[in-house]
């Protein structure tokens, strides 16, 4: 009787699972149906790995395999199998299979997004030579083309605007010593912005005065560089491009399953939030990196010291160059996100008008982002952690004009502990208890 139990109780699990694993597949069939209708293929069509992580956590990694495999002969016969189907199984099976093992595993967030940026590098980087392949469309025609547009473009608007670049190198100076001033002075939010402002116009007229001296204008960048040259450069860069769109998308799938995930009470609810601030507490390293590869390329370029490949028979790109340019894309990325995160807490801590904020965000994004890059760059170096304290924060009368920077540098020892740490309170009760450890161990 007992046998009879266990074997009827077995079916059940079996007919369980396999309803499961249909739902999942109908699940993953309906996203990639909704993202070739709307067109939106790239984003929509990602959702559909989603499906596929939670048969992992809900299950294990084997039922996650027969799902993408039920799911990728769903879409074929849907679909078909040319593009749809081969595109499906290069594109979403591996992110979504590598993102539920680590999900499962419980890796840290640092680890699972640089494993999946590694996996979508790949996956995307076969996708354009496989749509290249079945589509007979030129990648060379298109990128040439594309180029062609961006040289004229950007070569134009120096022309009629050629302050633009006094502007954005004038920003550099001027992060350097506000990141002093930070540290050294603690100044209060209303002495920075004019003080800034101040430095950033003196250091344009330096610049001015120095490019007029020595004969180098900016609108003659692009003359002397030449669209060959400029065509060199981004066929150059196309792997940081590629990179980036990796690196975000894995960013974006990490933080939708988690969150899915946790609704869905699969996986315990964590603060994304805090998950968010791991990830851009970047090692010292980082910033060493970022003027190293950035002073060997200027050292290649000028001495032409290289070794020179032809990339589809189309243009000429220097290794040594090419790889420092992506080294130094990269890095200089990753600190302006760093950054971005710094001078956003600043900017939501000074300004409460919605469109004062948008605003604000928008011109660190785009104009004000050596900026950006700078103060990500200074922070890194100093291997800190950067703290926004306001006196509006514990009474709301206070106007919010009181507000001091804090630049936190870490022991060795007290890293780890340090980095549990996730915001101001208890950062301060950290201390009081240390302090409190070290009086009980005084009167022993």
């Amino acid at each position: 009787m007992p046998e009879e139990q266990k074997q009827i109780r077995g079916n059940k699990l079996q007919t369980a699972d396999i309803v499961l694993g249909g739902i999942l597949s109908a699940c993953v069939l309906v996203a990639a149906l909704i993202s070739q209708l709307t067109g939106f293929s790239d984003i929509l069509t990602y959702t559909a790995v989603t499906p596929i992580v939670i048969a992992i956590l809900k299950k294990d990694f084997k039922f996650g395999i027969i799902v993408s495999f039920v799911s990728t002969a769903l879409i074929s016969a849907t679909l078909g199998l040319f593009p749809s189907g081969i595109y499906f199984f290069i594109m979403i099976i591996p992110a979504a299979l590598t993102l539920g093992y680590l999900m499962k595993k419980k890796e840290k967030i640092t680890g699972i997004v640089l494993i999946l940026s590694v996996i979508l590098f790949i996956t995307t980087t076969m996708s354009i030579f496989m749509t290249s392949f079945i589509t007979g469309i030129s990648i060379t025609d298109d990128v040439n083309s594309a180029v062609k547009s961006l040289f004229l473009f950007s070569k134009n608007t120096l022309e009629a605007f050629p302050e633009i670049v006094y502007a954005i190198f004038s920003l550099i100076p001027s992060a350097f010593i506000i990141g002093l001033m930070i540290k050294y002075k603690k100044l209060s939010s209303s002495s920075v912005l004019p003080i800034s402002i101040l430095i950033a116009i003196i250091s344009a007229v330096l610049i001015n005065f120095i490019s007029k001296y020595f004969g180098i204008l900016p609108e003659d960048i692009f003359k002397k560089m030449g669209e060959e040259g400029f065509k060199s450069l981004f066929w150059a860069s196309i792997p940081f491009i590629i990179a980036i769109i990796s690196l975000s998308y894995s960013f974006y799938l990490w933080f939708f399953n988690e969150w899915i995930s946790a609704k869905l009470k699969i996986t315990e609810k964590k603060p994304l939030g805090s998950g968010i601030i791991e990830l851009i507490e970047y090692p010292k390293y980082f910033a060493y990196l970022f003027i190293i590869s950035l002073s060997i390329f200027i050292i290649a370029t000028i001495t032409k010291i290289n070794i020179t490949i032809n990339i589809f028979n189309v243009v000429k790109i220097d290794i040594i160059s090419g790889v420092m340019l992506n080294v130094f894309l990269l890095f200089g990325f990753l600190l302006f996100i760093k950054g971005m995160f710094i001078l956003r807490d600043f900017v939501f801590t000074k300004m409460k008008s919605f469109s004062m904020r948008l605003l604000a965000v928008i011109m660190l994004m785009t104009i004000l982002s050596p900026l950006t890059t700078a103060i990500g760059w200074y922070i890194c170096l100093k291997g800190a952690k950067v703290l926004i304290e306001t006196a509006h924060a514990v009474n709301s009368e206070v106007s919010n004009d009181n507000v001091k920077f804090k630049i936190i540098e870490y022991q060795e020892n007290e890293l780890s502990e340090i980095s549990k740490v996730k915001d101001n309170h208890e950062i301060n009760k950290c201390k009081k208890n240390k302090a409190k450890k070290l009086k009980k161990n005084k009167k022993k």
